[in-house]
């Protein structure tokens, strides 16, 4: 059985790792998967046949555009030098034929000093290298840069439809063409129980109006709006992220919940669904269509 390593870096939220762990439910059918993930600390379900790895976390900081120890305790330059040793070490201790490297090289430019030493020891050992990306690239990117990343990379997987988000509508024509011949477009990247969750709830009866704020970040006002409004029956999930859930105030008609693993059904059952329109919340709002992908 050959054995898939996955490198993937949440910056902001958790749709990065989510996704992630959508692609490698679905590879561990037929191969072993490492996932070495760099962000916060989740609570996220997985198979137990998935070889997680926790790194030291680091989160990149918006406002002041630099990368953020979540423990303080630690300087910045001995996580990163931690990182990179663990995150080489887990390969020579895995030996993967594969590796994805999930974002990059159309985003997570600030981690270049952990990801160029893992892309030159994996394209030492002649593993085959894929990129793996939403479809949105990050912003000031480096054309030139991105040619020479690219050569590293065997093909870039594009989560998405090419009828909705189409490389060549956000670069240079002439660039396109450079690097077309690389790019595979799967489709979106769906949880696995989407398909149960349709056939045993759909018709059930459940709240009439679902808010999803996916990770919890920057969603106050929506919250807010929300719980201020007359609209009645309806559930929040705040997401996993969200500060100051214990001092929300509720109301009659209405339930706060941070998160849930059973989202998707709740959603499915529901008349109304209103989110913030991340990629994973997209993603779960289009399977309560009566014909799900």
């Amino acid at each position: 059985m050959s054995k898939v390593m996955i490198y993937v870096q949440n910056s902001y939220g958790t749709g990065h790792l989510r996704m992630m762990l959508n692609l490698a439910d679905e590879l561990i059918k037929k191969h072993e998967v490492m996932v070495v993930y760099g962000g916060p600390e989740t609570s996220f379900k997985y198979s137990q046949k998935i070889n997680f790895q926790q790194l030291p976390g680091i989160i990149d900081d918006d406002i002041r555009k630099e990368l953020k120890v979540i423990d303080s305790s630690y300087s910045l330059e001995y996580v990163k030098e931690t990182r990179v040793k663990s995150i080489l070490m887990m390969f020579e201790y895995f030996k993967p034929d594969f590796l994805i490297v999930e974002h990059f090289p159309f985003g997570r430019q600030n981690f270049r000093f952990e990801i160029m030493p893992l892309l030159d020891l994996a394209k030492q050992n002649k593993v085959n290298l894929f990129g793996s990306f939403r479809g949105i690239i990050g912003k000031n990117f480096d054309m030139e840069q991105l040619k020479s990343d690219l050569e590293y990379f065997k093909k870039i997987f594009v989560h998405t439809d090419s009828k909705v988000t189409d490389l060549k509508d956000e670069i240079d024509e002439k660039d396109f063409e450079l690097i077309k011949n690389k790019i595979i477009y799967t489709g979106y990247l769906l949880p696995q129980n989407y398909k149960k969750s349709i056939n045993e709830t759909k018709k059930e009866i459940g709240n009439d109006i679902i808010v999803n704020a996916g990770s919890g970040r920057d969603v106050n006002k929506l919250i807010d709006v929300i719980i201020k409004s007359s609209l009645q029956n309806v559930k929040i999930y705040t997401g996993k992220h969200f500060e100051g859930f214990n001092e929300l105030n509720g109301r009659d008609g209405l339930e706060l919940v941070k998160f849930s693993d059973t989202i998707i059904d709740e959603m499915l059952s529901s008349k109304v669904i209103i989110t913030t329109g991340g990629y994973n919340s997209v993603v779960e709002t289009l399977l309560t269509d009566e014909s799900p992908p």
